[in-house]
């Protein structure tokens, strides 16, 4: 679970629409799926294209997600 302060920070080391869009009245949804991309590639290096993946890859982007999520989100402690 992120605190407000690592929230915020993790919302200002994004590029500038996409912070502009997270920090809205309403984020749309649109906004909040970029930023769910975003932040899965970043931790994972890998750009899961969820229409065309496999079991194998499914399984694969998950173990890469689970390693990778506490230190990439770590950096946000701060």
């Amino acid at each position: 679970m992120l605190t407000a302060g690592q929230l915020a920070s993790l919302i200002a080391a994004q590029p500038e629409p996409l912070r502009q869009n997270l920090l809205a009245d309403q984020p749309g949804l649109d906004a909040l799926d970029e930023l769910v991309e975003r932040l899965s590639e970043q931790i994972t290096g890998i750009n899961y294209p969820t229409e065309h993946s496999t079991p194998y890859y499914k399984e694969y982007f998950k173990k890469k997600l689970q390693e990778g999520k506490e230190a990439f989100f770590g950096q946000f402690a701060g």
